[in-house]
Order: structure tokens, then C-alpha cells, then sequence
């Protein structure tokens, strides 16, 4: 599961052994831990910025952005039925388009995003596929003037709920959190107020099928960015969550809901860390300072424990965990150094990691079976 679904997949398979041997291709200590993971770029990715990959039936689906010839941008979608091989979806249902994520829906994947994107991409956009490679879209917000970009969605019930961000001032980047509902992915509302949200910018959603969790950060009246969680039963209204501190000066990108409740990964300075909490309502730090110096992006669950990814000494970096508090690094990843980290997935049948070389816009993937 990864940063937009919540939901959590079952396995056959049991134990903590078994998890580092079906992500990272051995126990712990072992020979084989961080030899499971194989590059499976195809070609067709390059000059495509990968953005997310979520886990779908038996495959996965990866979305990102190409930047076209003449400078314009253009959405990019890749289904695989294995996580080995790729094939590219049509774009041009994402021309002048940014996707961001891409997570399923009862009536098969929902893509979201960015349009109008001449120079700078803004007003909120969606796209949906019944079996992922065929797109229809876009599908706009209702509201005039938006100019929000879509950053994560889930599904609790029959309501999609996506968050997105603002750009409000330019000049001093400042920015806000929206939330769009739909029950199709054609039609889409916003039920915030004003005020809602107007000093917190969400990077990821999670739900447990009962309430919903959006992490990311919060902006002080003097500018200082920390942590934040809010907590919605219905996505209308949102509540702040309290933390035992460590949100200071923390940033959070990702949340998922697993069997010990949600766990968020982001970072504090350059620092990753690690937050848990049951109810998405009261939140504390649980890493023990094991990311010294490696910066998390994206975080997954199973039944049996999670895949983190970030940024390490080198380049991209993978670590699991049984329980979200002890973790363990997956060591060395071909092809790995020099590359940026940004979406991992687990399937049914293997694990994809998404992200490219630091500095470019190629699409690169790493697959465990």
C-alpha cells in the first residue's frame, strides 16, 4: 500500500523473515538483504519525472511528467502486470498536465494532477482508467479560479477524498491546503471554508475505512514550517492532531494505514523520522533515530510490516520494518546511486520503487520479487 490507497493488502506469508525476503530478498543479516531489488526501467520512461506507483490487481500503475520538445509538459502513465514490464499509456489525455498520484477507486484508478500548465501548472485535474491504460479526462474542480495541484486521494465508502495544495503569493511561496470530494472522479467539490487549512499544506492521505488522516506541514504566523496531521470523519471537517513535539520543525510527506494504525514518514531537518499513531488523532515519533541523515519520501504497508523509502549517503535508500519502530536498511540497491527515491508499492507478488537521477527528469524503477 502506498502513500494514497490505506488499505492493506494480505499475504500468504508471515513472520519477519519472510517480509525481508520478499522485499529485500533476505532476513536480516543475511546474504541476500538488499539483493532482491533490480532495476526495471524500460525505455520508454526516459525523460518522464516519476511521481507515484500504486499497487493494482495483480500489477502496478506508475504516473509522472514528461517535458515535451518544445519546453510544454505532459502527463505519463505506465501499467506493468508483473512490475518487470512496462507499457506507456496514451498521454494525450494528460496534454499541458502534471500527475502527481494515482491510487484505485471502485471503478478502477484514479490519476490526479495539474492542468493549464503554459509556464507554471495549477487548477486541480483528475483522470480516470478502468484498466489502466486507457484514460479519460480531464475532470476539473467546480470552483472558479482554482489553482490548486492535486497531490494524494483515497477512497472511504463511496467518497473519493483528494487534498491538493495552493499557491497563493508567489512572492513569498506561501501556500494552502484544499480538499476535493467526488463520487465518480467526473465531479468534484470543495466543502472547505475559507480559514480551513489556510496555514497547512498536505503531502499525503491515508483512511482507515472509517475516518481519514492528511499529514504534511504547518506555517506559524512567522513563517516557521512544522509538522502536521488532521483527523476528518467525513472529509468536510477537519480537526488538527496533537503531537508529543517532534512535529518542531519536522515535514511530513507520507501515511499509511497498516495493523498497528497509521504510521507517517517524512523528515526534521536532514534527519528522516518515523510517527505512529492509532487513531490519526495524537501522534509520536517512534524511529529511535534510525534515518541519521537520510530523509524519507514515501512509506508502504502489508500485514506483516513496511517499506520506507528516502534518500541515503549515496544516493536512493529502502528500509523495513515489523512493527514502524525498529528498522532495517536494505543495504546497497543496484543502480541506486545517484537517484532520487520519491514512491514505493508492494503487490501482490512484488515491490516497485519509483524515482529517477538526482538532477533529471528520467524515470527510473526497482522491482523485488
Amino acid at each position: 500500500m502506498n502513500k494514497q490507497t490505506g488499505q492493506v493488502l494480505a499475504f500468504p506469508w508471515r513472520g519477519a523473515c519472510l517480509l525481508a525476503a520478499f522485499i529485500l530478498g533476505g532476513c536480516a543479516g543475511g546474504p541476500g538483504a538488499g539483493g532482491g531489488w533490480k532495476q526495471a526501467t524500460p525505455p520508454e520512461m526516459a525523460g518522464v519525472a516519476l511521481s507515484d506507483v500504486k499497487a493494482w490487481g495483480a500489477g502496478f500503475e506508475a504516473v509522472g511528467t514528461a517535458l515535451e520538445a518544445t519546453n510544454a509538459q505532459k502527463g505519463a502513465a505506465f501499467k506493468s502486470p508483473d512490475g518487470t514490464t512496462w507499457a506507456a499509456a496514451s498521454n494525450e489525455p494528460f496534454k499541458d498536465s502534471t500527475l502527481a498520484a494515482v491510487a484505485t477507486v471502485h471503478a478502477g484508478l484514479v490519476a490526479l494532477g495539474a492542468g493549464h500548465c503554459s509556464l507554471e501548472c495549477g487548477g486541480f485535474q483528475s483522470w480516470l482508467s478502468t484498466d489502466g491504460t486507457t484514460w479519460i479526462g480531464p475532470a476539473k474542480a467546480s470552483a472558479p479560479g482554482d489553482d490548486a495541484r492535486g497531490i494524494g486521494l483515497v477512497e472511504e465508502g463511496s467518497t473519493i477524498v483528494a487534498v491538493a495544495t495552493e499557491l497563493q503569493d508567489p512572492s513569498t511561496n506561501k501556500n494552502r491546503g484544499r480538499v476535493y470530494l467526488s463520487t465518480d472522479a467526473e465531479a468534484w467539490m470543495d466543502p472547505l471554508t475559507a480559514d480551513a487549512l489556510a496555514q497547512d499544506i498536505p503531502t499525503g492521505i491515508a483512511t482507515d475505512g472509517t475516518s481519514l488522516v492528511a499529514v504534511g506541514s504547518t506555517i506559524s504566523s512567522g513563517g516557521t514550517h512544522n509538522g502536521g496531521a488532521w483527523r476528518s470523519t467525513d472529509g468536510h471537517a477537519w480537526s488538527a492532531a496533537t503531537n508529543d513535539g517532534s512535529f518542531d520543525g519536522a515535514q511530513l510527506m507520507a501515511v499509511v494505514h497498516g495493523s498497528g494504525g497509521y504510521l507517517a514518514v517524512g523528515s526534521i531537518g536532514v534527519d528522516g523520522a518515523a510517527w505512529s499513531s492509532i487513531d490519526g488523532a495524537s501522534w509520536a515519533r517512534v524511529d529511535g533515530g534510525a534515518f541519521k541523515g537520510s530523509p524519507l519520501a514515501d512509506v508502504a504497508s502489508n500485514l506483516t510490516g513496511y517499506v520506507a523509502v528516502g534518500r541515503g549517503a549515496n544516493g536512493g535508500a529502502a528500509w523495513t520494518s515489523t512493527d514502524g519502530k525498529s528498522w532495517r536498511t536494505s543495504g546497497t540497491i543496484q543502480g541506486s546511486e545517484g537517484a532520487k527515491f520519491v514512491a514505493v508499492a508492494i503487490g501482490s507478488t512484488a515491490s516497485i520503487i519509483v524515482g529517477g537521477p538526482m538532477g533529471s527528469s528520467a524515470g527510473m524503477v526497482w522491482s523485488a520479487h
